[in-house]
């Protein structure tokens, strides 16, 4: 008999590691495609949500029986899928909404940063400028919807700032 409650070898635990970035793309399409935000009111086929996502009805269906083994979905014996409470902070209108938050971190501006990562370990240069050629909040300041998103992203992350923070913090 086994002890399930041991950790995995050294081995497997790496290689969790360096194949996370494919259940950071699944999350990420999740948020990309509002999966959440339209399975809010009721549970819902692939087919019922292919049109309104703008997805094809049998990739769609293959990527929400993805999300279930990762417990974001679940589906019913009817074939249609319903929110878990892990996947609804995945929804915009919820207070602890995430969503902002894996569009910003998983995100194709945060993919090529991290992709020039290790260029910013050999070199010491910020892998953000040497992919935009230019400071983080220079490059936001020019995609006013990126912006957005990182400015609620830091909200979730941080907690909303009161004004006397705010402004102290200017005069710094």
């Amino acid at each position: 008999m086994s002890d399930q409650s041991a950790p995995p070898p050294p081995q497997a635990r790496l290689a969790q590691m360096a194949t996370g970035f494919i259940l950071s793309r699944l999350v990420y399409t999740a948020a990309s495609i509002g999966i959440a935000d339209h399975l809010a009111s009721s549970s819902k086929s692939a087919m019922e949500l292919a049109t309104p996502t703008g997805c094809d009805v049998v990739s769609l269906a293959r990527f929400m029986r993805t999300l279930t083994n990762f417990g974001i979905l679940a589906l019913g014996d009817d074939g249609r899928f319903s929110l878990t409470p892990l996947g609804e902070p995945l929804r915009s209108d919820v207070v602890g909404s995430v969503r902002s938050s894996i569009l910003t971190m998983g995100g194709q501006w945060s993919w090529k940063t991290w992709e020039a990562f290790p260029s910013t370990v050999e070199t010491g240069k910020p892998a953000f400028d040497m992919v935009f050629n230019m400071p983080v909040f220079d490059w936001l300041a020019q995609h006013p919807d990126e912006a957005q998103r990182f400015s609620e992203m830091m909200v979730t992350v941080h907690g909303a700032e009161s004004i006397v923070e705010a402004q102290a913090s200017t005069l710094d």
